[in-house]
């Protein structure tokens, strides 16, 4: 039953090749966000809401865009038109649902010319645009390249262990990020200071 769901294909693509794509996706881009983040602020800086080397958004967005701009695969000047306002839709939208579910902002364009409220930018929706044409154009049948290097014996059994160690990195940053975990973060941190002002007296 599991390898149906895992090997049945749906517009092209089956959830073994789609769940490695996510992962793929997230990875690489929590590694440009980092160093990004590291050059603009000069400083070594934590990208992303898990624990974990992965950045949900860009996974999610690869799946949305994906599934969505399939219809327009070859069509490369409506593929980038639509890619680009698609794109800075889900951003604008990500970062508003982020901010009232977290109360706090995961990136901001304020200092950067012709942005909206810091959630948007208009130089950086050119680059969505760019990056969903090389997405279907040469990122993606690079990705599925690399996913088939893996024999099935060893790729099927590995990822359903990366989904599950996923999923559990989603529950604890939520936990650890929702108001009870906060509170009990705070908690921890004051009785960590009054044992340091007891060992010291």
């Amino acid at each position: 039953m599991l390898d149906k769901i895992f090997f049945t294909e749906f517009m092209g693509i089956d959830f073994y090749h789609t769940a490695y794509s996510f992962f793929f996706y997230g990875f690489t881009c929590w590694i440009m966000e980092t160093v990004f983040e590291g050059i603009r602020q000069k400083k070594l800086t934590k990208r992303g809401f898990l624990l974990g080397p992965i950045c949900t958004i860009y996974g999610l967005a690869w799946l949305f865009v994906y599934f969505v701009m399939k219809p327009l695969d070859g069509r490369w000047i409506w593929l980038y038109l639509v890619g680009t306002l698609y794109a800075t839709a889900l951003e604008y939208g990500t970062a508003v649902f982020l901010e009232k579910a977290f109360h706090k902002k995961w990136w901001d364009y304020s200092d950067f010319k012709l942005n909206f409220q810091g959630r948007i930018c208009f130089f950086i929706s050119l680059a969505w645009g760019v990056l969903v044409v090389a997405m279907f154009a040469i990122f993606q049948p690079f990705v599925m390249w690399l996913i088939n290097l893996i024999p099935i014996r060893i790729g099927y059994p590995l990822i359903v262990v990366m989904i599950w160690l996923y999923f559990m990195d989603v529950a604890f940053s939520y936990a650890s990020r929702s108001r009870f975990g906060v509170r009990v973060k705070d908690k921890l941190v004051d009785k960590k200071e009054a044992i340091k002002v007891r060992f010291h007296k």
